[in-house]
């Protein structure tokens, strides 16, 4: 069975305030946001082109980081998790979370499957209460 590359959720509320609910919910469920690109931005900067507003959202739980690289450093590379909050041209929002079991199977390491399952579920429960 293929799994899902991300979880997902669409709002009708302004784009800001699903910026700080995100930051918020990834907080409760033991995450936090080290970078922040705003892709909007950066594109307008660097190559004149027009987005509607899109950012990208670094978000990252120690200690599960910490038992990851444990393992592998190779695991760094996947490090932190991409979580995405997109205006879309009904003005609607979408906030996603890559899924780290699909991530993580690039690696090729069986025992980290595990660990990715609880991140995942962390970071669902996270983009499920946004």
């Amino acid at each position: 069975m293929t799994q899902s590359i991300k979880f997902e959720k669409t709002l009708n509320i302004p784009f800001s305030e699903v910026i700080e609910k995100t930051t918020e919910a990834l907080k409760l469920n033991g995450f936090g946001v080290l970078t922040s690109i705003d892709f909007q931005k950066t594109m307008k900067e660097k190559l004149g082109k027009s987005y509607l507003n899109y950012q990208i959202l670094g978000a990252c739980n120690p200690a599960f980081a910490d038992q990851a690289m444990q393992r592998t450093t190779d695991v760094g590379l996947f490090i932190p998790c991409n979580v995405t909050v997109r205006e879309n041209a009904d003005l609607s929002v979408t906030v996603s979370a890559v899924n780290p079991v699909a991530m993580l199977a690039a690696i090729g390491d069986s025992g980290l499957t595990d660990l990715a399952s609880e991140v995942g579920k962390k970071l669902q429960a996270a983009i499920e209460s946004v």
